[in-house]
């Protein structure tokens, strides 16, 4: 509902906008209006020696045919730069100057009629079509902040979760822990053996839980991100991937100074993290190698891996975008002005490739 009322103000606002008497646009539009003007009028040029004889045509059209097509552009060009109104009034201006010789002045009233009809459709449908370009692309821009406000959420929100969890949930199966602990070592307390059997499972689990827990808060929001940077948090990934995998894995990761904006920074994150566990839980690569590289103001970012790949394209295939979270990825890779590519193709590897502005 915010954002119909925010849209429909601002198009409230570019209908009822005024030009402003320095904008060159306005300038631009007037001596074109005044110079067609004058040339539609043959009868004024006549007696000029020079512009007098000259006769231009376009496409085999007459100067006044020419003319009713320059009037026609011109209505699109303020349509276009000045707005809603201004395109209005150079068409109603044109008409004005041109149905009087149509009617008047011109030895085929009837054929100069149907020019000036066409030049009013072409120029209302060319307008039409600018004005959707925009509305598309308005769309689009609005898309796109839409992306970029869940993504900041869903960041937010991890980062919320990872911390309760470590604080709360992994502390108090700590505390748990250390109460097994010293229940089981208590000399006071005598223990029958397969309640002490029992108490090493308790303990065995809560264990395995802690470090779930554990693990779970750092792939949520992992503190090397936030304390170290990009550079050694992708360098983590990949010594994850190869102590958990056993895979062979490559990193080379050029100079990031001064270091890119910290929504960058997650969004490759979140983007090689997706990359990376798709090659541990599908792939079954044996080789990574992961690459980096700051050229001008681009941060180009290559996972590569020798797995199985897949193709996408096969209906069914478990390469398919919803389950591999390419679209998760893509979707990241947008909201921070980039562009993503990923090249696949059964038992020849995966290869993906994410491209994004320094400074987006």
């Amino acid at each position: 509902m915010a954002v119909s009322r925010k849209r429909a103000a601002e198009r409230l606002r570019r209908l009822t906008a005024r030009p402003h008497l320095t904008s060159p646009h306005l300038w631009v539009v007037a001596v074109l209006f005044a110079a067609v003007t004058v040339s539609h009028y043959t009868e004024v040029l006549s007696s000029i020696p020079v512009i007098g004889s000259i006769s231009p045509s376009v496409f085999g059209m007459d100067r006044h045919a020419t003319d009713r097509l320059c009037y026609a552009l011109l209505a699109v060009y303020a349509g276009w730069a000045l707005g809603f109104r201004a395109r209005v009034l150079v068409l109603g201006l044109s008409l004005a100057v041109m149905l009087p010789r149509a009617i008047l002045i011109s030895p085929a009233p009837r054929d100069a009629l149907y020019e000036i009809f066409a030049a009013s459709v072409l120029s209302a449908l060319l307008l039409l079509l600018i004005r959707e370009m925009r509305r598309t692309q308005r769309d689009r821009d609005e898309l796109d902040a839409t992306i970029r406000r869940v993504i900041s959420a869903q960041e937010d929100e991890r980062k919320r979760i990872a911390r309760e969890l470590h604080d709360d949930t992994a502390q108090s199966l700590l505390l748990i822990m250390h109460q097994i602990d010293a229940l089981a070592s208590d000399p006071k307390i005598t223990i029958p053996d397969d309640a002490r059997l029992k108490l090493a499972k308790l303990y065995s689990v809560a264990q395995t839980a802690h470090q779930s827990v554990r693990r779970y808060a750092r792939d949520l929001r992992p503190a090397i991100l936030d304390d170290l940077g990009l550079g050694p948090a992708l360098e983590w990934l990949a010594d994850n991937l190869a102590t958990e995998k056993g895979v062979d894995v490559r990193v080379r990761l050029g100079n990031l100074q001064p270091p890119p904006p910290h929504d960058t920074q997650i969004a490759l994150f979140r983007i090689a993290q997706e990359a990376i566990a798709n090659i541990a839980q599908h792939a079954k690569a044996t080789r990574m190698t992961m690459t980096m590289t700051a050229v001008e103001s681009v941060i180009r970012l290559t996972i590569t891996d020798d797995g199985a790949g897949f193709d996408a394209s096969i209906p069914g295939n478990p390469g398919a975008t919803a389950k591999f979270g390419i679209a998760g990825m893509k979707e990241r890779a947008q909201a921070a002005g980039g562009t993503l590519a990923i090249h696949s193709g059964t038992a020849s590897g995966t290869t993906v490739v994410v491209e994004v502005p320094r400074k987006p």
